[in-house]
């Protein structure tokens, strides 16, 4: 019996054992970047940031450092039309620079706008601090637009605020490429308010706790 009383206390450790290290492998997995998302990231020039969404597990990881004021047409790489963002810097409030499908909302347009919302407002009081949370290649409204669109179509958070205005939420992960590899960097969450009833965007906020 006491022989019996051992083997199995053997076999439960080894079972605990066992357990703790798939734990472990889980917590360390979690933080990985998952290969299906973005299987080419050996491709990526060092110090790119690439987005990851969880909720939808959908990723970004933005384009090769291009200046959208001086690159030709043909060659720029980006989410939003050069174009479009010439009419917003002439004072064309109503141009629509992007559209998105939200939750909870429909049809959300982010509008060219003016200090109050939209592009103009987006970029005269946030794009600094896009900027400083990407941290490497890429155009920080292309990131933008990209997290937006996360935190209205897969919100892990959404909340009705005075003024007719929902404000979503969700988190992003922030992965950097090191010598081909992509390693966690950080965990941000964006923001982003809009207008119930007239289906606008007003702001998006890459902050790294929630202000809904």
């Amino acid at each position: 019996m006491r022989g019996d009383r051992v083997k199995y206390t053997n076999r439960s450790n080894k079972s605990a054992i066992g357990i703790l290290i798939s734990v472990g492998l889980l917590v360390t997995l979690s933080f990985n970047f998952p290969i299906a998302a973005h299987a080419d990231t050996i491709s990526l020039p060092d110090g790119t940031v690439i987005f990851f969404s969880p909720e939808s597990q959908e990723s970004y990881h933005g384009e090769p450092i291009l200046d959208r004021a001086t690159a030709t047409l043909p060659s720029i790489q980006t989410r939003l039309n050069p174009a479009t963002i010439g009419l917003c810097n002439t004072g064309f409030g109503d141009i629509v620079v992007s559209s998105f499908t939200s939750k909870f909302d429909g049809a959300i347009n982010l509008k060219c706008g003016d200090s109050a919302s939209g592009y103009i407002h987006i970029r005269a009081n946030h794009q600094p601090q896009w900027q400083a949370q990407m941290t490497g290649p890429g155009l920080w409204d292309d990131y933008m637009v990209w997290a937006s669109r996360q935190a209205l179509s897969a919100p892990l958070v959404a909340l009705t605020q005075s003024g007719n205005k929902r404000c979503y939420t969700t988190p992003i992960r922030l992965y950097q490429v090191v010598n081909g590899v992509s390693s966690y960097w950080k965990t941000i969450n964006p923001s982003v308010v809009v207008s119930m009833n007239n289906k606008i965007l007003i702001t998006s906020i890459p902050s790294t706790t929630s202000t809904c």
